[in-house]
């Protein structure tokens, strides 16, 4: 689909009214605005529509960061495109190093991947968990609770925003989303874990 100069500059001018005013915009206010004919611009929107690229700009029926989201999860399909091979990253998804990352892994992937990733942050929560019922004192089994508690919300306020579950929220995903800092505390709160589990008595043979 190709798109004149004047149609780019009308879709500007559409932005830039809708986040001025919270009324509808119209076309006429558009074309106002540029010094566009109506019937231009309404053959333009009529094409973006085919394309399924109007989208709500303030989010109520979605927003441009959910629906390339949506399209790097679909587009993965069952095994994935391979390792490296995501096409949505390049400047589709916005933030796929950080806060839209599993869309990513999803595309790569593919649905298999992706429930993997899912099950073993579920294995690590769940043996976090476990590791706090038998800590040898109340002080570990409460930060153990704390930290494996942090963790799973995290996760799940990630993966629900990148599909589209609950409204964006900008909460990275654990061990995967770019950010050294993070990436340092999470291993350290970890190392924490361990260190409490290494405490834990073994079970005795008889």
């Amino acid at each position: 689909m190709k798109i004149s100069t004047k149609g780019i500059y009308a879709l500007e001018a559409m932005i830039e009214l809708a986040s001025r005013n919270t009324a509808c915009v119209s076309i006429r206010d558009i074309a106002a605005a540029r010094n566009c004919s109506v019937k231009y611009l309404e053959q333009i929107f009529k094409q973006l529509k085919k394309a399924q690229l109007l989208i709500s700009i303030r989010g109520k029926d979605g927003g441009y960061q959910i629906i390339q989201s949506l399209y790097a999860i679909g587009s993965g399909g069952l095994l994935g495109l391979g390792l490296g091979k995501s096409r949505q990253k390049f400047l589709y998804v916005p933030e796929p190093e950080n806060d839209f990352v599993f869309p990513i892994v999803a595309e790569e992937l593919g649905f298999i991947g992706a429930v993997v990733v899912l099950l073993l942050f579920s294995l690590l929560i769940m043996r976090g968990y476990w590791l706090a019922l038998h800590a040898r004192d109340k002080f570990g089994a409460l930060t153990i609770v704390g930290i494996i508690t942090l963790l799973a919300v995290q996760v799940f306020l990630n993966v629900g925003v990148v599909t589209n579950l609950i409204p964006n929220t900008g909460i990275s995903l654990p061990f995967f989303s770019y950010g050294g800092t993070a990436l340092m505390i999470q291993l350290a709160e970890m190392g924490i874990v361990l260190s409490i589990s290494r405490q834990i008595p073994a079970p005795k043979n008889d």
